[in-house]
C-alpha cells in the first residue's frame, strides 16, 4: 500500500499508510486477530408473512465489523474520521462531509429502509430498540469520534458482544451484524442519498443517470466490479478509475 501511493499522487495529499490491526493489537492486545476485519456484508433475505406467496426479496446490508468500534481508542487525537469501504468507487469530491452538522449523533450513513429492525427482530435478541427504525449502510461514513466517546458507543459494543455466546470465528463474524445496529442505536445521521449510491454488486435496476450523479458507488453484493462476474453495465464506473500500465494491476485477477 505504502509503494502504491509512494507511485500515486492524488491531488498532492498527504497519505499516510498504517497496519491498522497491527496497531490494535498492540494498544489493545486482549482482542485476537479473528476479531478484526473489515466491514462485513450480510445478505438478507425477507420475506412478507402477510402475503407469503410473493417472492423472496434479497438485500445486501453493509455493516461495521468489530474493527471499527476501536477507531477513537486507536486515534484518540482525532475528533472526526470518514471512512470508505474498499468496494466503494469516488465519483465527486466528498470535502462537505466535513462541514455536516450532524447534532449529537455519533455516525453519519445512508439509511437503508429496505430493511426494518422489526424486520431482522430473530437476530437482534432482547435488547430494546425501534422495530420500525431502518438499517444504515456502511460504504461512506461520517464519524463524530468526539461524540463516539461522549456516548460511549465501544463501551456499549463491548456489553453487547459479552452476550454473544459463541466465541468462534464464524459467530463472531455473524455477531457483527447485530452489534453494527444495535450500538448505534438513535446515533445515526441520514446522509442525503445522493452522496452514495448502494447496490451495485447486486442490483440490476439502477437508473444510469442516478449513478452517474452520485458523489460515491458503493457495489455491495457478491457481483464486484473486479470479478468476472460484475455487473457489466455498472463497471464502466468502476472501470475508468484503473492504473492500467502500473504493473500491480497485470498481477492482480481483476476483469475489466
Amino acid at each position: 500500500m505504502k509503494y502504491w501511493f509512494a507511485r500515486n499522487s492524488y491531488k498532492k495529499a498527504p497519505i499516510h499508510v498504517v497496519n491498522y490491526e497491527e496497531m490494535v493489537l498492540e494498544k489493545l492486545p486482549k482482542f485476537s486477530m479473528r476479531e478484526l476485519y473489515l466491514s462485513e456484508e450480510f445478505r438478507v433475505l425477507i420475506r412478507s408473512t402477510e402475503r407469503p406467496t410473493e417472492q423472496t426479496r434479497i438485500e445486501y446490508l453493509s455493516l461495521f465489523s468489530h474493527s471499527h468500534f476501536f477507531i477513537p481508542e486507536i486515534f484518540k487525537d482525532l475528533k472526526k474520521v470518514v471512512v470508505l469501504d474498499d468496494d466503494v468507487v469516488v465519483q465527486r469530491d466528498l470535502s462537505f462531509l466535513w462541514k455536516l452538522d450532524m447534532g449529537d449523533k455519533v455516525n453519519g450513513a445512508v439509511e437503508f429502509c429496505g430493511v426494518r429492525l422489526g424486520q431482522v427482530r430473530n437476530l437482534l435478541g432482547k435488547t430494546k430498540y425501534d422495530p420500525k427504525s431502518c438499517a444504515w449502510m456502511s460504504g461512506v461514513n461520517v464519524i463524530n469520534l468526539d461524540k463516539w466517546r461522549k456516548h460511549k458507543v465501544t463501551e456499549n459494543y463491548l456489553l453487547l458482544l459479552k452476550q454473544v455466546k459463541k466465541k468462534d470465528e464464524v459467530s463472531l463474524r455473524e455477531a457483527a451484524f447485530s452489534l453494527s445496529l444495535l450500538s448505534f442505536q438513535n446515533l445515526v445521521y441520514p446522509l442525503d442519498g445522493r452522496s452514495t449510491l448502494s447496490g451495485l454488486g447486486y442490483d440490476y435496476g439502477i437508473d444510469p443517470e442516478v449513478a452517474q450523479s452520485s458523489a460515491a458507488l458503493h457495489y455491495n453484493g457478491n457481483m464486484k466490479p473486479w470479478l468476472e462476474l460484475g455487473i457489466l453495465d455498472y463497471k464502466i464506473y468502476w472501470r475508468r478509475f484503473l492504473t492500467r500500465e502500473d504493473r500491480f494491476m497485470d498481477e492482480c485477477n481483476v476483469n475489466p
